[in-house]
């Protein structure tokens, strides 16, 4: 499991920084616009690719990036929703608390996975 929980961090990473694009951080605080959905997918793809190397079921590999999509999507845009009606800006303390609160949300959540 902590293999898993391992492999579901650097998936994290990956996705949540290398490979975000500048148009799915601009709109990820857009409640169904396609960049947060696109995002979110993206996780759920790689955490099958992880499952799929633990030997995970493919019914429960589903179930699970399904479950991630919706989880880490709405994270994402409840992240942005705050910030916004704040006026949090990365020049702010509250905004990295923030943040911080968002990416252990996303860590909690591939625990709970596991």
């Amino acid at each position: 499991m902590l293999l898993v929980l391992a492999g579901f961090s650097l998936k994290h990473a990956l996705f949540d920084f290398a490979l975000q694009t500048p148009w799915m951080i601009q709109n990820k605080g857009r409640y169904g616009h396609s960049a947060g959905l696109c995002h979110a997918g993206l996780h759920a793809l790689g955490s099958i690719l992880v499952l799929a190397v633990a030997g995970v079921s493919l019914t429960m590999m589903l179930v699970l990036a399904a479950l991630e999509c919706i989880t880490h999507y709405h994270l994402d845009w409840m992240k942005e929703q705050v910030n916004a009606r704040a006026g949090w800006e990365p020049t702010m303390r509250a905004y990295w608390v923030w943040f911080g609160t968002d990416q252990a949300l996303h860590h909690l959540t591939y625990l709970a996975m596991c």
